[in-house]
C-alpha cells in the first residue's frame, strides 16, 4: 500500500477520532455540574458517579487512542460506551436532531471497529517504523 493508507491516514484517524472523546470528557469536567443534571433528567442512578464514569472513560480511552496506548482495548470500551450512551440519550429517533445525533454516534462506532479490527496502522508506538517515514 501507499505511504498515506500505511501510515498517515491511521494516524489521523486515531488522532480526530480520540481527540473527539478526549475534548468531550474535559468539555464534561468543565460544566460538571450541568452534566449530573442532565443524566439526573434522563433518570439514570447516581449521576454524579454516572458522570465520573463517563469523565473517566472518554478522557482516558481517548488518549488511549490517540497515543497507541492499548488501542485496540480503548477502542472496543469506547465502542460499547458510545452505545450504551446513544441509546440511552438520542434513542428518540422521531426527532431529527436526536436521529442525526443517533447516527453521527453509530458512525463514531463504526470507526471504532475498524480501530479495533485493524488496529493503530503502521505508525504507531508499538511498531517504532515512524523513524523511517
Amino acid at each position: 500500500m501507499n505511504q498515506w493508507m500505511d501510515c498517515y491516514a491511521p494516524l489521523i484517524g486515531r488522532i480526530l477520532m480520540g481527540g473527539v472523546f478526549l475534548w468531550n470528557g474535559v468539555m464534561k469536567v468543565l460544566g460538571f455540574t450541568y452534566i449530573v443534571d442532565f443524566i439526573t433528567t434522563a433518570g439514570l442512578p447516581y449521576p454524579i458517579l454516572a458522570a465520573v464514569v463517563a469523565i473517566s472513560i472518554e478522557v482516558l480511552c481517548g488518549i488511549a487512542v490517540v497515543m497507541d496506548f492499548f488501542t485496540r482495548t480503548s477502542a472496543v470500551v469506547l465502542a460499547i460506551y458510545t452505545i450504551i450512551v446513544t441509546f440511552i440519550f438520542h434513542g428518540n429517533i422521531t426527532d431529527e436532531l436526536q436521529m442525526t445525533l443517533f447516527l453521527k454516534n453509530i458512525a463514531i462506532v463504526g470507526g471504532l471497529f475498524y480501530v479495533t479490527a485493524l488496529g493503530p496502522g503502521r505508525w504507531s508506538m508499538k511498531s517504532r517504523r515512524y523513524s523511517t517515514l
